[in-house]
């Protein structure tokens, strides 16, 4: 019996929550628990707009809907009050700088324009730009009846022994209430006299726009951080901007070096004070808060497990950090791929000589701004004293033949042209219901995380207790976050490509300690299945290929597709897979309907059954990608065009696999 459903009435599809859970570790029972209740919680958001609009739900993987009906379909969230989203005026600049350049052609000065301006709004921090940038942003974090931040690190501190869950807490007196007897007592300076002399360097307000740079990198994707990570943020680069600063005015510090943390020395000091205090001065603004997580009571259980660990046991609990402000206000602070090619890698020979050690700290490059940031330095890692990398000693010639090698080879890496798989990117676009709907992408949940708890815990209070036993909050909440988390980087990453579109695009080149090449930020071939399905090799040389060579490349597209799907145990098996997977649905217009699955006769086109098949895939964007394409090479068989894709596809089985690739690349195009 078909669903009566009021045709006036806008029509919300709510079939993507049954997907909210796949990726969390629930049993079958508490699966549907949590899928019934976050129905709940979905519709109540989605009826804020009763009053003045009528909305109707129905899931259309369980509702029967007549075809009709639903063609009238409109899963439009963002229709809704409670899922408008906030306009993101930062970001949408970034990006509109990208889109308006690419109207006019640009010659190689313009595009490195371009990228330096990129880099000023993504990258760089100035404290001259603070209320030029976010005004309404830093009315949040100066408050004229409180010390600033630096005032802030200039007081004292005890640990708090009575603060509840977050154990280790300190108490801190802001150096403007001076330090009366009565006030001090028990208390013991924040910093050392090395360190308030970092202090020195930084203007009234540096360390406020510092602590945006932070929250900007770590939650503009993510819902909730590792509070010892942002720690660890904060502190590397309040003391990396400090040593900068101290030798641009050319006042060359003898303070802690670059990246340098304050080791515990004894019982009186603490092991990284600027971050653990900043993090103190943001909870005492209301900022941010400090959350005791359970990450194996998350799974859907009460009783968080203990392990045990060396005789002992302990409870796999952290603390984790929330916004409390709405961080659609947060700058974007993302490491975007360039327009131009990155600034070669090198080291100042002069510099080199006034140490003893010739080291890989000592390589600069990469982006081309190399203003007050953490993203210029050649090793990823945020300590560079606990991996003091080098290559020999400063006056031998063969510690800089070293160093000039790998400077050959990181920047013959990152000099490879790319450009976004535009054809792939329109077929995400059109079909972004489809997509959602089975559980591909997240829907555009562009939501203030705070804003959700009270309603999702009203309603959690609301439920039986069963359900109480089953699930706890703990629970709940883990599966919002990392929802949300998900639904944002997704939408980013499509953004970011969307704005990219047109630009050979290039990747600055890393190392991580262990010497293993990677690439920053969250379009690369390094990144996520969907980053990955979304990038192409640029300017293929095709003079170096004849037709001979041709079939071996398409046979080759077609193993790396089937790999794309699951695991085979050879090249062959995985070809095979492919190629009869192809077989199969372009046989489809041969068939009759009966002939057909169910779900295949549902569909509406040939890019909803590409997406069918592609359910389940191990990397299932790729596979829809190399699916979807090697269909329209087949049709096309070898023009030109088709035969350009080929060879721009890269192949991403691992990351060997991927550096093999760009060498080949390079080598061909040369």
């Amino acid at each position: 019996m078909l669903k009566t459903i009021n045709k006036s009435s806008p029509l919300i599809d709510l079939s993507w929550i049954r997907h909210f859970v796949d990726d969390h570790n629930f049993s079958d029972e508490n699966r549907e628990l949590l899928i019934r209740f976050w129905n709940r919680v979905f519709r109540e958001l989605l009826l804020v707009k009763e009053a003045t609009d009528k909305v109707e739900f129905y899931d259309s993987d369980s509702d029967e809907v007549s075809a009709d009906e639903v063609s009238r379909i409109n899963r439009a969230l963002t229709q809704i009050e409670f899922f408008q989203t906030v306009k993101d005026e930062y970001k949408e600049k970034v990006f509109q700088k990208l889109v308006d350049a690419k109207k006019e052609k640009m010659d190689y000065s313009q595009l490195m324009a371009l990228q330096n301006e990129i880099e000023n709004l993504t990258m760089t921090y100035y404290e001259e730009s603070i209320y030029h940038c976010q005004p309404a942003l830093m009315r949040l974090f100066i408050n004229s009846d409180l010390p600033c931040a630096k005032d802030f690190l200039k007081g004292q501190f005890k640990v708090d022994k009575n603060s509840g869950d977050t154990s280790s807490r300190i108490k801190i007196i802001p150096h403007s209430k001076g330090n009366s007897s009565e006030n001090s007592k028990d208390y013991m300076d924040l910093l050392t006299s090395e360190e308030k002399n970092m202090l020195s360097f930084f203007g009234p307000y540096t360390l406020e726009w510092l602590l945006i740079h932070v929250l900007s990198s770590l939650f503009r994707i993510q819902s909730s951080v590792r509070c010892a990570s942002m720690i660890e943020r904060i502190e590397s680069l309040v003391r990396r901007n400090a040593h900068i600063l101290s030798h641009k005015d050319g006042n060359p510090s003898t303070h802690t070096p670059v990246s340098t943390y304050c080791k515990k020395e004894s019982n009186n000091s603490i092991s990284y004070p600027f971050g653990t205090a900043l993090i103190e001065f943001m909870v005492e603004r209301g900022l941010i808060d400090l959350k005791v997580r359970d990450v194996l009571s998350v799974q859907g259980g009460n009783k968080p497990e203990i392990k045990k660990k060396k005789g002992s046991r302990y409870r796999s609990s952290a603390l984790y950090v929330e916004c409390k402000f709405d961080t659609s206000l947060l700058p974007m602070k993302l490491q975007l791929p360039m327009v131009c090619m990155p600034r070669d890698w090198s080291y100042d020979v002069s510099e080199s000589q006034n140490s003893e050690y010739l080291n890989i700290s000592s390589l600069s490059g990469g982006y081309l701004n190399d203003h007050l940031n953490d993203g210029n330095s050649l090793l990823s890692t945020g300590d560079i004293s606990n991996f003091f990398l080098y290559f020999g000693k400063s006056k031998k010639n063969e510690s800089h033949k070293k160093a000039q090698s790998l400077c050959t080879v990181m920047n013959k890496l990152q000099n490879q042209g790319f450009k976004i798989n535009e054809g792939f990117l329109n077929f995400l676009k059109r079909n972004d219901d489809f997509l959602v709907r089975k559980g591909f992408l997240m829907p555009e949940l562009r939501i203030n995380f705070k804003e959700v708890i009270d309603k999702v815990r009203q309603l959690y209070l609301d439920e039986d207790r069963s359900f109480h036993t089953s699930v706890n909050f703990d629970a709940v909440m883990h599966v919002l976050s990392t929802n949300i988390q998900r639904a944002r980087y997704e939408r980013t990453v499509i953004e970011t490509a969307s704005a990219y579109v047109g630009y050979t695009f290039y990747l600055p080149a890393f190392l991580d300690f262990r010497g293993r090449i990677y690439r920053s930020g969250i379009l690369h071939f390094h990144e996520r299945d969907l980053a990955r399905s979304l990038i192409l090799f640029n300017n293929v040389n095709l003079s170096k290929y004849q037709n001979c060579d041709l079939r071996k490349v398409y046979d080759t597209y077609l193993t790396a597709g089937g790999f794309h799907r699951q695991s085979f145990t050879s090249n062959k098996d995985a070809y095979v897979y492919f190629n009869a997977q192809i077989d199969e649905i372009s046989s489809m217009d041969e068939k009759s309907p009966m002939e057909l699955s169910p779900s295949v006769r549902e569909c509406k086109n040939i890019d909803e059954v590409y997406i069918l098949y592609s359910l389940g895939a191990k990397n299932p964007f790729q596979y829809l990608m190399f699916l979807s394409g090697v269909l329209k090479i087949n049709y096309y068989q070898y023009r030109r065009s088709s035969v350009e894709y080929l060879l721009s596809v890269p192949i991403t089985q691992d990351a060997s696999a991927s550096a093999y690739q760009i060498i080949y690349i390079i080598f061909a195009v040369e």
